[in-house]
């Protein structure tokens, strides 16, 4: 039997072994994604049309499907290869992914080891943990269908983003603990890349390069901190976080704090220290100014 390989984060690509590389139109390199991201669950026809066409009338979303399913199944399933292999119709008319068939996809696998250690790690990883959860990062290689903004697509890029972060998370707590201080930086500045709007874990930056005596890196990501929160949510960094650079600022020791937060949680946070934070950030400015430091940096 053939083998279908499918890559969905990033640039999607479809491979048929051993065909090579396949040319999937939009609309059916979509309803591959669709079906693949609902596998565990056969679709009505109409529930599948309306999700990828839901700005246009039934009939005439139907008929774009009928018309996009022809299409991915001649792709997917050339003669030679039994209807129903990858894509299958169900008695009463519903589409589903063939999941016994033989297949690999970035997203299940992406999902499955992630989510083993995640669900195994409740309390704290450990060295072959840490493997797979790196393993499973490594095939998150960009957003899940990068270009489809349907509403199907945009809840599932965002339910595997947080996956993403929350085994990000995991890892950075993981080296942290372990003393790897550089690759706790190097997950953490990741993490950040996917969402800068985490306080979180700029504090962490902060007090990593604090214990290393790097004095002038940590207020630098202060500075960066407060200058994407001010232009993405106009708001200022936490009380928390001022102080942090306060006494990093003045030579302090940086005390280990809490490790992750739930991002909707520091948003709320966020909101609700505004007024606070602004006194105390023009500490840290004077702070700044007083070492030499130019908060422009």
């Amino acid at each position: 039997m053939p083998t279908l390989e499918v890559r969905l984060f990033g640039t999607p690509r479809v491979e048929l072994d051993p065909v090579g590389s396949l040319h999937l139109p939009p609309t059916s390199q979509a309803l591959l994604a669709y079906l693949v991201s609902q596998r565990q669950h056969s679709q009505p026809r109409d529930v599948v049309a309306a999700a990828l066409w839901g700005d246009i009338d039934n009939s005439h979303a139907r008929r774009c499907l009928n018309t996009a399913l022809w299409r991915l199944r001649r792709v997917v399933e050339p003669p030679g290869v039994p209807r129903g292999t990858f894509v299958l119709s169900t008695a009463n008319g519903h589409l589903v992914f063939n999941d016994a068939s033989d297949h690999w996809v970035d997203l299940v696998a992406f999902e499955q080891r992630a989510t083993s250690v995640m669900d195994g790690a409740r309390v704290g990883l450990d060295a072959a943990g840490a493997k797979q959860l790196k393993d499973a990062l490594r095939l998150y290689v960009g957003d899940f269908l990068e270009g489809v903004y349907e509403d199907w697509a945009l809840n599932e890029r965002l339910r595997l983003r947080d996956l993403y972060e929350a085994a990000l998370a995991k890892l950075i707590d993981w080296y942290e603990q372990s003393g790897d201080a550089q690759r706790a930086i190097r997950y953490a500045r990741e993490l950040l890349r996917a969402n800068p709007l985490r306080e979180e874990i700029h504090r962490l930056l902060m007090r990593l390069h604090g214990a290393a005596g790097e004095r002038s890196l940590a207020l630098r990501q202060f500075e960066t901190c407060k200058r994407v929160l001010a232009e993405e949510l106009d708001v200022a960094p936490l009380p928390e976080t001022v102080r942090l650079a306060v006494r990093i600022a003045q030579g302090g020791e940086p005390e280990q704090t809490s490790r992750t937060l739930d991002i909707a949680a520091v948003v709320a946070e966020l909101q609700r220290a505004r007024e606070q934070a602004t006194a105390l950030s023009q500490l840290i400015d004077r702070s700044l100014a007083a070492l030499g430091v130019d908060a422009a940096d």
